[in-house]
């Protein structure tokens, strides 16, 4: 696949992925199909026909095993029929859209996917993709003039029925930009850019619902060339789309969706729509729409009303009145005129709340939940007397605290009309109810060079595209909004000079209140923020090219750094595409999923290995989490919960109800988090603020995780497949532990607490002491995955062992505050384990987890020392559980092969080298068994393993004559 930089005037400069009508060498052809791609030239030395696990199935365990493999077939990804991936950009693509706002993507093929802006999450509604968004297209119309046919195309090269398409396009993304360039001839010179808005250290900044797709066209001719850029978006319909609830009543008499649609827009009573084209059967929801799920078949919508300004079509689902909190009246706030002074006569309460969004919304609340406040406003009492006020920022109070008096700067006043519940879902048995109840703008900014905006409405795609193509204005009066319609259209013209440049923006953006987690109404921050949709767009607009100006900073700090290899620049500019999983609550929260296929909340060890990007760009969310949610969840005995939310692989738990396992990387991470935070920010008063906490998670692993031995003591970690709980002690955790101690001598010395401080060093010393002695192979020179009193200490090697001395390294914990001493241990011995693991646990996609002498312990019987040498019997339970266990020892997860990578890094002349570079370094010995010591406590007989070939078709054979399966784990 070709990899290039675009343009240096392009608006930013994301990375290059080949056409998707294309061969992955860039050759075009007809069409994608899922089936005809080749094998990518670049990894021709592969073995074809491996297959990573599906995601729902083993979060992020990538399985090394044969194609023909039983585990392979249950857990195989789809990739094409011949085994080699998509093109980049097929299977996901930059997620758009502002943080904790809802997403969705723009791929490659031009479809649009991953449609979560309706608050939908695991602890909610489904998101919407395959059918339910085929109708969502971009398209583009360029008349040269002359008597000539204009060239109308959508920008898909799978279009709708009835739709022209392109022949190939080519992709490029990074976060938080997409961008498109059809390679069709009659399309030459145009290009499609979208992107939300990102203000590195701005949260509220970031936080805007909305989404910019700007057209570049480029006019070589003589003559001008108009030109048109089509947003259609099929928002009151949604296809494939059921309801998770039984509708109040039937008609017979609708058969069609259309039908029923118009049945409902007719019905005063009637909320919201279901057609199952199976049946034939139209309901209607009278008393609220539950959230949508997927479902064949099956179409269903919400009462919507089109209407149009001079600027935008807006669509504005009808809903229930918003209830008062309370019951005592209405949550509303009158809005001063802007520039006035609010000063203590004029305020009749004045009361303390935390900094940032938890006390807007605190102070917010309170203002509606009382009957007597009109308005309300925030000081921020940090400020110094005599300073000069903060900036306004997107229509938050921007207030401060001088002498006794709240001032307010012009144009910053702002009072709200509410929390913004939308009815019917918070109260007993209604959970859930209207959650996407909200509204959309396609809004057109004001522009300068003469952009003419158009709206259509019409109640099929071709319908709408067909007024388009014709070059037809609106067919919506902005003076008679509208029920009918299920597909809604802006299209923005400009003429374009002869030899010169243009561009055409349409912005599109939503505001929805209310948010569900199982049942119970958190509701949106960002709807605080911004009180429509087409606020939320017009906003953007005014700040178009400063986000610009910003999204081209944050790609420069990246792709700039001329000694970075490319790969690094991609992964580390695109690692924010994260932020699609976040959301924010009504009263301020910041909350992540773990996955969206694994429904934790927040567990601190997977939020703590993605967490730079906050550190960077965001350090107050990370903050947030840490005060809001982990801290006030601490246990009594001081241990800190794994996650905010339970539930991964099982049913969505409740937020920050609290949840997990007794782990060795949660505490520990937390009190080094919060040291890296401080450290980050110095922020003072947020560490006296949880420095209790602090403590007293610092107590508990030390004293009660350690069970009265140096180390932590049968304690999970974030490898928990490999099931090291069932062991005493594990190098992993206690690599950890070492780190999170000199994290805590640090924080000490910080607040002065000398007792703290030789708490920590003293257990330092001790634990120091202990992972030398029971860990430490000293024949083979590498740390043992694990050792146990009774169990011994068998020879397994683990990738990502010194997971702890990244982080020392990375945060400079140095020994007894030395910050030229980051080794917890001695670094020769670092460099030794690192060529251990780079000898045993090789494959061509990184570094698997655990290399062990013969299979590993059955499911039945964890005891090592009784486990044979014969097969395990999985020909009754060929399930998906029955697949993880089958994989869990030889995959590879994330974190093994960038770790080792970093220490080597930091290792630099002393390390291994090149050891672990493609192709992969297997040992050279026929018959090898694993690393083991001449003395030691473990006496079981050691199996060895078989001499390894490759087969034919890449499978792995061994050369005895036992049947086995697996890369390098043999049964």
């Amino acid at each position: 696949m070709t990899v290039s930089r675009m343009s240096p005037n392009a608006c930013c400069t994301p990375r290059s992925t080949m056409s998707h009508r294309s061969t992955r060498d860039g050759t075009s052809v007809r069409g994608w199909d899922g089936n005809s791609v080749p094998p990518d030239p670049t990894t021709s030395h592969s073995p074809p026909m491996y297959h990573t696990p599906s995601p729902t199935l083993s979060q992020c365990v990538c399985a090394v095993l044969p194609s023909d493999h039983w585990a392979t077939r249950q857990l195989g990804y789809p990739y094409l029929a011949n085994g080699s991936v998509p093109p980049t950009g097929i299977r996901s693509a930059v997620p758009l859209g502002g943080m904790g706002t809802g997403t969705f993507e723009l791929r490659a093929d031009g479809t649009f996917r991953q449609w979560c802006i309706e608050s939908q999450s695991p602890g909610g509604a489904a998101k919407l993709d395959i059918g339910a968004l085929d109708d969502a297209i971009l398209a583009v119309r360029l008349d040269r003039g002359g008597g000539a046919t204009p060239t109308v195309a959508a920008l898909r090269t799978t279009p709708p029925d009835g739709i022209d398409g392109v022949e190939a396009m080519r992709y490029e993304g990074a976060v938080p930009l997409s961008k498109l360039t059809p390679l069709d001839p009659g399309l030459a010179g145009i290009a499609l850019y979208a992107h939300g808005e990102m203000a590195p250290w701005d949260t509220n900044g970031s936080m805007t619902p909305a989404v910019a797709f700007t057209l570049t066209v480029s006019n070589p001719d003589a003559t001008p060339l108009t030109a048109s850029l089509l947003l259609s978006l099929p928002l009151a319909t949604q296809p494939e789309t059921g309801r998770a609830g039984q509708p109040d009543r039937m008609v017979p008499t609708a058969t069609t969706v259309s039908a029923c649609k118009a049945v409902c827009d007719a019905d005063a009573v009637c909320r919201g729509w279901i057609f199952t084209a199976a049946t034939i059967v139209c309901g209607l929801f009278d008393k609220g729409v539950p959230q949508n799920i997927y479902a064949t078949g099956v179409s269903s919508g919400i009462k919507g009303v089109w209407s149009a300004s001079s600027t935008s079509l807006m669509h504005s689902r009808v809903g229930a009145p918003s209830p008062p909190r309370n019951g005592t009246g209405a949550c509303l706030a009158a809005t001063p005129a802007v520039g006035v002074d609010i000063d203590v006569g004029t305020v009749d309460t004045i009361f303390s709340v935390a900094v940032g969004p938890p006390g807007i919304a605190e102070c917010q609340s309170k203002c509606c939940n009382d009957p007597t406040c009109s308005a309300w406003v925030v000081a921020d009492a940090t400020a110094p007397a005599g300073a000069t006020p903060p900036p306004c920022t997107h229509g938050i109070p921007c207030c401060w605290h001088k002498s006794g008096r709240i001032s307010e700067r012009p144009a910053c006043t702002f009072c709200t009309s509410g929390l913004g519940s939308n009815g019917g879902g918070g109260g007993g048995g209604g959970g859930g109810l209207d959650e996407q109840v909200g509204d959309f703008s396609l809004y057109v900014p004001p522009s300068s060079n003469g952009v003419r905006p158009s709206f259509y409405v019409a109640d099929t795609l071709p319908e709408l595209f067909k007024v388009f193509a014709s070059g037809a204005a609106s067919t919506i009066d902005p003076a008679h909004p509208s029920s009918s319609g299920t597909h809604g259209g802006v299209a923005a013209t400009v003429v374009v000079p002869p030899h010169e440049n243009a561009t055409i923006t349409v912005i599109f953006a939503w505001r929805f209140a209310e948010r569900y987690f199982t049942g119970k109404s958190i509701g949106n921050y960002y709807a605080v923020l911004h009180p429509s949709a087409t606020a939320a767009a017009e906003g953007l607009a005014s700040r178009l090219a400063q986000t610009v100006d910003l999204i081209h900073g944050v790609h420069s700090a990246f792709f700039d750094a001329k000694t970075m290899p490319e790969f690094l620049q991609d992964t580390l500019v695109n690692s924010m595409s994260q932020w699609r999983s976040a959301f924010m609550t009504r009263d301020g929260r910041w909350r992540q999923w773990e996955a969206y296929d694994c429904v934790d909340v927040d567990s601190v060890h997977n939020d703590y290995q993605r967490h730079v990007p906050y550190a960077v760009f965001y350090p107050d969310l990370i903050k947030n989490t840490m005060e809001t949610g982990w801290s006030k969840l601490q246990q009594s005995n001081g241990m800190i919960v794994e996650s905010l939310s339970g539930g991964c692989m099982g049913a969505t738990g409740t937020l920050d109800g609290g949840g997990g396992r007794v782990m060795g990387d949660v505490s520990t991470i937390f009190i080094i988090e919060a040291l890296e935070m401080f450290e980050y920010t110095h922020d003072v008063e947020w560490l006296a603020r949880i420095y209790p906490t602090i403590t007293r998670a610092i107590d508990w692993f030390v004293d009660v995780g350690t069970d009265g031995s140096a180390l932590p003591k049968r304690q999970c970690c974030t490898y928990d497949i490999i099931d090291f709980a069932d062991y005493d002690h594990t190098s992993f955790n206690s690599f950890v532990y070492l780190a999170a101690l000199r994290a805590c001598v640090r924080l000490a010395n910080i607040q002065n607490d000398s007792t703290l401080a030789t708490k920590c060093n003293t257990a330092y010393a001790a634990g120091e002491v202990a992972i030398n002695a029971s860990l430490w192979n000293a024949t083979s020179g590498y740390y043992r995955a694990w050792t146990d009193a009774s169990l011994g200490a068998p020879p397994w090697v683990m990738a990502d062992t010194l997971y702890g001395q990244v982080i020392a390294n990375y945060l400079n914990l140095g020994d007894n505050g030395d910050r030229n001493s980051t080794w917890l241990v001695p670094p020769e011995m670092v460099a030794s384990h690192l060529k251990v693991e780079a000898e045993f646990n090789p494959s061509p996609y990184g570094l698997t987890v655990v290399t062990m002498s013969g299979v590993p312990p059955s499911d039945m019987d964890k005891q090592y020392n009784n486990v044979s040498g014969t097969k395990q019997q999985h020909a009754a339970d060929e399930s998906c559980t029955a697949a993880v266990k089958e994989s869990k020892y030889n995959s590879v997860w994330m974190g093994g092969a960038p770790d080792w990578a970093a220490l080597q890094i930091a290792l630099g002349d002393d390390g291994v080298g090149g050891i672990l570079r493609w192709p992969w370094r297997r040992r050279n010995s026929t018959t090898t068994a694993l690393p083991s010591e001449t003395s030691g406590t473990f006496t079981a007989s050691l199996q060895t393993m078989g001499t390894v070939s490759m087969g034919s078709h890449g499978a792995l054979r061994t050369t005895d004559s036992t049947c086995r399966c697996g890369l390098f784990r043999l049964q």
